[in-house]
């Protein structure tokens, strides 16, 4: 593993309660350079769309930690060979089948315990997962919220967000909860050392990249809590986003396991 070092920080707006938007990060393998973040979104008002929100959250973290530690019992139990299998695997279709994996147990339990309330298809949230590991990272939506990677002056986002035609409108019926199935939107991409990883709830508009790549040249992504100024930037920019994730990678570091 090359990354040692992912900096994180996240911002929510004051009028943005933490029942209807909530987010959980982890670190999963308890070693440097990985990191697995869930953000959700109620979306109906009510006690259904907090308990929406709070069980794909939980589901989707259950599926990501078993499937973890699965792989390290495997490793433990058969060493070597074990660790080369797992290997042959590219780590990118791996990360995605981890995102897969928690938003296909995040739906079912929303979607079977709306049933079980009379409720189908009213427990709902949108869902946004990041799965960082072993230099790549994937990302997947249903629903709503956007990805970019900003690298050496220039901005990547994740997904095309969508437009208003038919195909637009069919998917905004398509949430956690909503379906027996859910349709899932996935990317992913190698990152190295500078990139800077930004979630949002929804994506800026384009006229406004310009301004924004200005803004991120001028945070210091290693200050105390850069995510503050970046928020206020943006709605200087007329974008004030709900919620806001800066993952940092790097610069290089060494841990000690121990001290002596």
């Amino acid at each position: 593993m090359t990354l040692t070092r992912i900096d994180c920080t996240v911002f929510r707006a004051a009028d943005q309660p933490i029942d209807r938007l909530s987010h959980t990060l982890v670190n999963p393998n308890r070693e440097p350079g990985c990191l697995v973040g869930a953000f959700a979104t109620a979306v109906r008002s009510g006690l259904g769309g907090q308990v929406a929100c709070k069980m794909a959250l939980e589901q989707f973290i259950s599926s990501v930690l078993e499937r973890f530690e699965s792989e390290r019992g495997e490793t433990n139990g058969q060493g070597r060979i074990a660790q080369l299998t797992l290997n042959l695997d590219s780590q990118a279709d791996t990360n995605l089948k981890i995102l897969e994996g928690g938003f296909r147990q995040a739906n079912r339990s929303v979607y079977e315990f709306g049933h079980r309330l009379s409720a189908g298809g009213r427990l709902a949230a949108a869902m946004l997962g990041i799965v960082v590991r072993d230099d790549v990272m994937a990302v997947g939506r249903v629903g709503a919220g956007s990805a970019f990677l900003y690298r050496k002056g220039e901005l990547f986002p994740f997904f095309v967000e969508r437009s208003t035609d038919a195909t637009a409108q069919k998917l905004e019926s398509n949430f956690v909860g909503s379906n027996s199935l859910v349709n899932v939107e996935l990317a992913s991409v190698p990152i190295e050392e500078s990139d800077l990883i930004l979630i949002m709830d929804r994506a800026p508009s384009t006229e406004i990249e310009p301004e924004m790549i200005a803004l991120l040249k001028s945070v210091d992504f290693i200050a105390k809590d850069p995510g503050f100024p970046l928020a206020k930037g943006f709605q200087s920019l007329g974008h004030e986003p709900a919620f806001l994730l800066l993952a940092h990678v790097g610069p290089k570091a060494i841990y000690l396991a121990e001290a002596v």
